[in-house]
């Protein structure tokens, strides 16, 4: 990154390192000391709860982008994000249902009001994931992907031109002028314009753009700005906790969490998160959590 920016290439950017390098302590901070994780969870709800309501009814026009609620954020996705990771460290921490249901409802209510396409393809992918979890036997849930997909296919086959219509209004309404697809693609090239890039990335910035790469521009998905940023080595990284820790919820049953997880998993791939510490909060709480329920079966 700094060998970059000494040569001015354009999206480079100190200022994210610095973000990344924050990142890790936190994460770093967490697995080094006796860290009480409930609570620090905790302790987020309660701020973030009470700011939201305040800043829905009384925030003014700076909380708003268009009718897109932002809750203070800098788009409405960061607050979507918190949503969903908070859905998730709820499911992991509070063990009172009523308490839970009525954290989560305010939560999702929250989450709709950012009008969020990465949100509503959290809650799509934490629904059929929840179905399959809980009607399927855990030994058939990889194979019950495969009815389902038939199943879907024949509801687009019947009911195609409405589902084609909602579903183009959808994309039109999250990406006006198709810019997402520009962005998606000059990600990758920004990824594969040298060998050195492919292998390690252009270091900490913003590489992607709607004329071209290198336009000072995310591609507002996390794989493909990870791999504009650090290559085949960022992208194993940066995805190799929450990729286990998905698995680590598979093999022990854990249904519920599994699904949430799942969702916030995609739902990086419509907004980056790598350095935003809610993000890595959640991928340390999943796996602390995991620990302590093998540690629990294993008694």
């Amino acid at each position: 990154t700094l060998l970059y920016s000494a040569f001015s290439v354009v999206g480079s950017s100190v200022r994210d390192l610095l973000a990344y390098f924050l990142s890790f302590l936190f994460v770093f901070s967490l697995a080094v000391r006796r860290t009480n994780v409930p609570l620090i969870f905790a302790a987020m709800l309660i701020v973030l709860i009470p700011l939201l309501i305040y800043q829905y009814f009384a925030g003014g026009e700076e909380v708003w982008y268009w009718e897109r609620f932002t809750g203070g954020a800098r788009n409405p996705n960061q607050l979507a994000l918190y949503v969903v990771c908070g859905v998730a460290l709820a499911a992991m921490f509070v063990a009172r249902k009523p308490v839970l249901v009525a954290i989560v409802i305010v939560l999702v209510l929250f989450g709709f009001a950012t009008q969020s396409d990465a949100f509503l393809a959290y809650v799509a992918v934490v629904t059929l994931t929840a179905l399959l979890a809980f009607i399927l036997p855990r030994k058939y849930f990889l194979v019950g992907w495969f009815p389902m997909l038939v199943a879907l296919t024949l509801a687009l086959l019947a009911f195609g031109p409405a589902i084609a219509d909602f579903t183009w209004q959808q994309w039109v309404s999250a990406d006006q002028g198709f810019a997402r697809l520009l962005l998606y693609e000059n990600g990758f090239k920004a990824w594969l314009s040298t060998p050195f890039s492919f292998l390690i990335g252009n270091g900490a910035g913003y590489f992607s753009g709607i004329m071209g790469p290198f336009e000072a521009a995310e591609a507002h998905n996390t794989p493909i700005d990870l791999l504009a940023i650090g290559g085949l080595l960022g992208i194993v990284v940066v995805y190799y906790f929450p990729i286990r820790n998905l698995s680590q919820l598979y093999k022990i049953g854990s249904r519920a969490l599994f699904s949430l997880y799942a969702g916030v998993v995609v739902f990086s791939f419509f907004h980056f998160v790598a350095r935003h510490p809610v993000f890595w909060f959640t991928v340390y709480a999943t796996a602390w959590t995991i620990d302590r329920r093998t540690a629990g079966a294993t008694r």
